[in-house]
């Protein structure tokens, strides 16, 4: 399980990767905190908040396209 933080609009988004793609974990779950460092240290289930967003039908973010945010 891959996970990225990304800008989009100004704001940090945290997204599960696959494939090619990204799923926004805090639109599929406004409760996930908007980067890693954040979701762990709240003890957010980070895999299990990415598991379910991958099955769901939410939309999926061409990574390629995103502009990635420093660790």
């Amino acid at each position: 399980m891959r996970f990225t933080t990304y800008f989009q609009q100004g704001r940090t988004r945290l997204g599960a990767v696959e494939g090619d793609a990204v799923v926004d974990l805090n639109a599929h779950n406004p409760e996930v905190p908007p980067d890693v460092r954040a979701a762990l240290e709240a003890g957010v289930d980070l895999v299990g908040a990415a598991r379910a967003a991958l099955k769901s039908s939410a939309k999926r973010l061409p990574l390629a396209l995103l502009d990635l945010a420093p660790l």
